[in-house]
This record gives structure tokens, C-alpha cells and sequence, in this order.
């Protein structure tokens, strides 16, 4: 009822496809379970760290490789410093 009304309620140019989608959204529920089996936060999440790594638009993969390769050294780093303080004594 809500989609049918919608142009009525709030005009044509603001029918966009997600107002659509509402029409299959129960069985979309019913076909694959709660939001949690197909929802894309996961991954947007996981793509905004990745877009954080970036620091301009030449070579963004070569850079995210290049930042995973700092932190991992940065944390290798990390660890070798705690063992030395934790075996030194003055």
C-alpha cells in the first residue's frame, strides 16, 4: 500500500528504485533469512578501511599493499620492543 501511494504521497521524482525494493523485501526474507545473511555492511566496512589506505588515486592497490606491509612491520616492531623491555633490567 505504502509503495502504491508513494508518487501520490511524496511526488514521481522521488520514486527511486529503493522504494521499489520494498515491494520484494518479505520475500526476500523469507528466501534468504534475516538482513544479516545478505547485508553489505560487512564488506563496506571492510572497503572503507581499504579506501583509507589510500593516499591518491595512482596505484590504489599497490599502496594498500603497502600499507598492510607497514603495519605488519610496524607491529613486528611493536612485539620486538615489549620482549626487550620485559627482558632488560637496569
Amino acid at each position: 500500500m505504502f509503495v502504491k501511494n508513494y508518487a501520490a504521497l511524496y511526488g514521481p521524482e522521488n520514486v527511486v528504485y529503493n522504494v521499489h525494493n520494498l515491494v520484494h523485501l518479505a520475500d526476500d526474507a523469507r528466501k534468504f533469512g534475516s538482513l544479516d545473511n545478505v547485508s553489505a555492511f560487512p564488506f563496506e566496512t571492510f572497503l572503507n578501511k581499504l579506501k583509507k589506505m589510500v593516499r591518491r588515486p595512482q596505484n590504489p592497490v599497490a599502496q594498500i599493499v603497502n600499507r598492510i606491509g607497514e603495519r605488519q612491520q610496524s607491529t613486528s616492531v611493536k612485539s620486538f620492543d615489549k620482549s626487550m623491555s620485559s627482558t632488560t633490567q637496569f
